[in-house]
């Protein structure tokens, strides 16, 4: 798997952990819908501010979101997505309770 997919799978993996749809998480890193769709296919490569303001959102640090990426390198979301959010429960506790869209970073 590219470097994109990977990292794009970790953003929907993320995103679906935390119980958010996509347009609403769009809108909260104040970015379109449709680019962020394309983060998560692995079509476009996400900038950096956008992985620093997501990792801000969910409350965790940049080397955690990359070492999370290549702890899942491989699996497949329609098919492990139950295992893939149990390892990310592990890495990330409490997840749901520090999540807080006041962490966006701000053009």
């Amino acid at each position: 798997m590219n470097t994109n997919k990977k990292i794009g799978h970790m953003i929907k993996i993320i995103r679906i952990f935390i119980g958010i749809k996509q347009k609403n998480l769009a809108n909260d890193l104040q970015i379109k819908a449709s680019l962020l769709s394309l983060y998560e296919q692995g079509k476009r490569e996400p900038t950096l501010r956008f992985i620093v303001a997501l990792c801000n959102y969910i409350n965790i640090p940049l080397s955690q979101f990359f070492q999370l990426v290549e702890e899942t390198d491989g699996l497949d979301l329609s098919k492990d997505q139950h295992n893939i959010i149990k390892n990310i429960n592990k890495n990330l506790i409490h997840l749901s309770d520090v999540v807080s869209p006041h962490n966006v970073i701000k053009n």
